[in-house]
């Protein structure tokens, strides 16, 4: 299964999809969750934001790529463009 070939590749359940670790600001960096357009974090993913979020990491759940290019660019504090 998917499931099953992903556990081998080392993805762990509840770990954000992505991770900047670039300091910015307060945050030691962004771990940002790609969502459905009506998907929710599951009780992992919302451990592991809390987790990381204490560390001193911003925590986005973004709701498709909109979102998370938004987040990206707010963090990165670049103009956010969808050209």
């Amino acid at each position: 299964t998917v499931a099953r070939k992903m556990k081998g590749e080392g993805v762990r359940a509840g770990v954000h999809d992505y991770c900047w670790p670039y300091r910015r600001g307060e945050h030691s960096g962004l771990y940002l969750e790609l969502k459905s357009m009506n998907g929710y974090p599951t009780k992992e993913q919302r451990a592991f934001g809390d987790f990381v979020a204490g560390q001193g990491f911003k925590v986005v759940y973004a709701r498709g790529w909109g979102d998370a290019w938004k987040a990206v660019c707010e963090y990165a504090g670049i103009p956010y463009s969808v050209t």
